[in-house]
This record gives C-alpha cells, structure tokens and sequence, in this order.
C-alpha cells in the first residue's frame, strides 16, 4: 500500500508519502533445509512497517527553489 498527499499554498509546496509493508519470509520456510545460512528461523522474516517520507519546496523565484526532506 502506497499512498502520496502534496499540500501548495503559494510557493510553499510540502509532499507526505506512506508505503506500508506487509510481513514477509527472506527465505521460505520449506527451503531452509537447502539454505547454508545458520541462523535462527526468527531473522528469516522480515515484520510489516510502515514507512514514511516527508519533502518540502519553496519558490523565492523562477530561478531559485530550495528543496529540502526526509527519506525513511
């Protein structure tokens, strides 16, 4: 699930987007046994998380913009 919001207000641009991960197997369980990897089953899965990234940009004019975020 991804989703992307932008809020403008002049020159004034901030943009909010979310992806949410759903649990999964690194590895699947019916191949551990083919699998070298000696770790334990509980580091073979990877839980569901949510993730979120935010940005910003301002206008001064047509030919200057400062931009700026976080990417997760």
């Amino acid at each position: 699930f991804r989703t992307n919001t932008t809020w403008t207000q002049g020159p004034i641009q901030i943009s909010w987007r979310v992806d949410y991960q759903r649990d999964y197997d690194i590895i699947k369980p019916r191949n551990i046994v083919t699998n070298l990897d000696s770790r334990d089953f509980e580091y073979l899965r990877v839980p569901d998380f949510w993730q979120h990234d935010v940005s910003f940009r301002y206008n001064f004019n047509d030919e200057i913009t400062l931009r700026g975020g976080v990417t997760n």
